[in-house]
C-alpha cells in the first residue's frame, strides 16, 4: 500500500504541474487519477473488512456531455478473520478455529462512460470490462484445542486460488459531483465470478489532468 500511496502522490504532483501549464479551458482529453474507500458487500464481506483503491483512467469528450475512454487501477480488500468455537464433553473441552484471510485485490481492465449534464455539477457513469483477481483464496487456519490437561494451538496455511476464477465481468457504476479539476463520487464495484462475487460500496475522489 505504501507503493500505491507514493504512485498516487506522484500523479497528483504531475497533475498540478499540468494544470498550471495548460492555458486552455478545453478539457476534451483527460487523465483522471483518484482514490476510493469502501466497505465490502455480498460475498466479499465474509472475508474482508475494508476496501481501498486507486483509479487511473483516460477520458475523451465526444461532445460537451459525453465522455468515453478506458479505466484501470487496483482495489485492495483487507483480509478479515472469522472465529468459530465448539464445546464438548459437558463443556470441559473446546475447539476454536480462527480463519485468517489474506489481503486480495482486483485490477480492472475496463471501458469508461460518463455523462455530464452541465460543465459543473451532477454527473454519472460506469466502467465495464474484466476484473483480474489478485492473491485470492489465501490465508491460514489457527486451531486451538482446550481440555482439562491443557491447551494446544496449531496453524496451517491454505491456498484455494486454483479453485477460484482468475477474474470475471467487472462493473463499476458511479454518481457524483464534478468541476474542471475534481470529481467527488459514490460508487458500487463488482467483479462477477462463477461461484462468488467481489464487491464493495463506497466513496471516492479523482483529479483531472488535462492532456
Amino acid at each position: 500500500m505504501k507503493k500505491l500511496s507514493l504512485l498516487l502522490a506522484g500523479f497528483l504532483l504531475m497533475g498540478t504541474a499540468s494544470a498550471q501549464n495548460n492555458s486552455s479551458s478545453e478539457l476534451d482529453d483527460l487523465i483522471k487519477v483518484g482514490i476510493q474507500a469502501g466497505i465490502p458487500v455480498s460475498d466479499a464481506k465474509d472475508i474482508s473488512s475494508a476496501a481501498l483503491g486507486i483509479n487511473i483512467s483516460y477520458q475523451h469528450l465526444i461532445n460537451t456531455n459525453v465522455g468515453i475512454g478506458f479505466a484501470t487501477g487496483y482495489t485492495n480488500y483487507f483480509g478479515d478473520d472469522t472465529t468459530k468455537t465448539e464445546t464438548g464433553l459437558a463443556g470441559l473441552t473446546s475447539q476454536t478455529i480462527k480463519t485468517k484471510n489474506d489481503d486480495f485485490g482486483i485490477i480492472p481492465i475496463a471501458a469508461l462512460f460518463r455523462y455530464y449534464p452541465d460543465n459543473t455539477g451532477f454527473y454519472f457513469g460506469a466502467d465495464a470490462g474484466y476484473g483480474l483477481l489478485i492473491n485470492g483464496g489465501k490465508g491460514s487456519i489457527e486451531t486451538t484445542d482446550t481440555s482439562p490437561i491443557g491447551t494446544t494451538t496449531t496453524e496451517k496455511d491454505f491456498d484455494n486460488s486454483e479453485k477460484l476464477d482468475a477474474g470475471g465481468f467487472y462493473l463499476r457504476p458511479e454518481i457524483g459531483y464534478h468541476n474542471n479539476d475534481w470529481n467527488f463520487f459514490g460508487y458500487y464495484q463488482n467483479t462477477f465470478m462463477s461461484d462468488n462475487s467481489i464487491s464493495s460500496l463506497g466513496l471516492g475522489l479523482s483529479y483531472n489532468i488535462p492532456l
